[in-house]
């Protein structure tokens, strides 16, 4: 089941569509109308559901990416930038350009998002010790 409140913004929207998929929201509101109507509540389809349905539309129809793979740069990309080489870092950076996107999908630029892969690598750790000489590999 779900809880939705009116005040929900639409990045908590994003991250709810991106946890249970776009396919399964159809389901998920039948669960939930069928589970009213077996608790004895007679209502038809509830207001909050229409209000929530009218607002996924409006999500989906604004922003495609909800998922790593919409982002508009991938796995290759963030090794380039940050120096590092196939593994669980470039899911994780890959992960963390997600989160800002489903912030503000508008974020979702080729040129912005390898602007905040640079950001990442000029602030990691391990490229500070690599400026500073001692040759170690950029990690994120």
């Amino acid at each position: 089941m779900f809880d939705y409140r009116r005040g929900s913004s639409d990045a908590a929207l994003r991250r709810w569509l991106r946890r249970v998929g776009e396919d399964h929201v159809a389901d998920l509101f039948d669960l939930r109308i069928a589970d009213m109507l077996g608790n004895g509540m007679k209502q038809g389809f509830p207001f909050y559901l229409e209000e929530m349905r009218a607002r996924i539309e409006r999500i989906l129809a604004e922003s495609r990416a909800l998922q790593v793979l919409d982002l508009a740069v991938d796995g290759r990309d963030v090794m380039r930038v940050l120096g590092i080489p196939p593994g669980p870092a470039v899911r994780e950076a890959l992960e963390a350009l997600l989160e800002e996107v489903l912030d503000d999908p508008a974020r979702n630029t080729r040129e912005g998002l390898l602007a905040r892969l640079e950001e990442r690598r000029r602030a990691s750790p391990a490229s500070a010790g690599a400026a500073a000489g001692d040759g170690g590999p950029s990690r994120v």
